[in-house]
């Protein structure tokens, strides 16, 4: 499986990816539910730099631990 790295996100887009693990994700320790992963729609935050990055990513890509992921709730409201 492909997964991307803080280092990845690029101000125009993404690197193209030099990092791959297996599909079992039982074998790691830090790992968000798979459906965040498969959102939809989420940011993707480089968050260790001094120029912090996003991108926005609509192909439910797998992200490592250098980066953040921010995802919307379809149905919120300003209430």
């Amino acid at each position: 499986m492909t997964v991307y790295k803080g280092a990845d996100i690029l101000s125009n887009g993404l690197k193209k990816p030099s990092t791959y693990i297996p599909n079992d994700l039982s074998l790691y320790q830090q790992v968000a539910p798979k459906h965040l992963y498969e959102a939809e729609v989420k940011i993707i935050c480089k968050f260790i730099s001094s120029n912090l990055g996003f991108f926005c990513d609509t192909a439910q890509r797998y992200i490592l631990n250098s980066a953040n992921m921010l995802i919307l709730k379809k149905n919120s409201s300003n209430k």
